[in-house]
């Protein structure tokens, strides 16, 4: 039972490592659609070119995991924006 408990612990813990290493790719991927030429304001962090945001990410520090939840929020957002243009109503703004 004990062996068995623990061979999952291994399984499920591969699985979150290959998970955030999958997310720190996407993430990557996604910085590299900004201009290169572009800044980007990380809060208090200041702002960082998109090779240093790359670089944090990489490196998965504090300042890298702040821009990976953002990139996150960002893609998640995503899912709610209208696909065809029956389901797009313009706001009245």
């Amino acid at each position: 039972m004990e062996q068995t408990r623990n061979k999952e612990e291994k399984k499920n813990k591969k699985k979150g490592k290959e998970l955030e290493k999958d997310i720190i790719n996407l993430v990557i991927e996604r910085l590299k659609t900004v201009p290169p030429t572009a800044s980007l304001s990380i809060g208090e962090r200041g702002s960082f070119s998109v090779k240093e945001m790359i670089d944090h990410v990489r490196e998965n520090d504090d300042t890298g995991k702040q821009i990976i939840e953002t990139q996150l929020e960002y893609i998640r957002s995503l899912k709610d924006l209208p696909v065809t243009p029956e389901e797009y109503e313009p706001s009245n703004h």
